[in-house]
């Protein structure tokens, strides 16, 4: 009864709050203090399941976006203080303040809440998923080919403000450069990434 019915994989035990958190309130009146699990396979559907009482609960009855299941931006990575992916990428890759977790506990404030086992759908610590994030903005950061192209492909992708800062931006830089390079002074048009 531990066992997805779908993905075959080994559920992880949700308590009754956690359920009342991310489902939605019309489910509320069938969940009671019995076992309930959250499924760990990313692209399985199931997010909950109770196979005693043969309840299971896909996208569409939660509430909560699980960002283990979804990969899209904006991706919600520590439940307990709304930090977002891109936040924790941001940080390594861009302003490049951060290369380890603690760097990013003071930068972002992720895996520092302490409500885990309500806030986070799967009832567990962020720990695992803020550890994958971290070492995907180091090895962004070691490819190093563009960086600015690939923020804003990986990062940045969909995030229509990022996206208008940026074609904001690139115009005014653009002058400057062409200014100074009028006046004969050899200029470099700057990372935006860095202003």
């Amino acid at each position: 009864y531990k066992f997805c019915p779908v993905s075959g994989s080994k559920g992880l035990i949700v308590k009754k709050i956690t359920m009342r958190n991310h489902i939605q309130e019309k489910y509320w009146d069938i969940i009671s203090d019995t076992n309930y699990f959250f499924c760990p396979q990313k692209k399985c559907p199931i997010i909950y399941f109770n196979n005693e009482k043969s309840y299971y609960f896909l996208e569409d009855g939660v509430k909560t976006r699980v960002a283990h299941k979804d990969g899209e931006e904006p991706r919600p990575i520590c439940y307990c203080l709304n930090v977002l992916e891109h936040r924790i990428l941001d940080e390594i890759v861009t302003t490049k303040r951060a290369t380890s977790l603690e760097d990013i506990k003071k930068y972002t404030g992720a895996r520092t809440g302490k409500l885990c086992h309500i806030n986070n759908p799967s009832g567990r610590c962020c720990g695992p998923q803020v550890n994958e994030v971290i070492a995907k903005g180091i090895e962004l950061l070691s490819e190093e080919t563009n960086v600015q192209e690939t923020i804003l492909e990986t990062v940045h992708s969909g995030c229509e403000y990022c996206q208008h800062e940026i074609e904001y931006l690139e115009p005014s830089i653009s002058l400057v450069a062409d200014t100074c390079k009028a006046c004969k002074i050899d200029w470099e048009k700057p990372d935006l990434l860095k202003l």
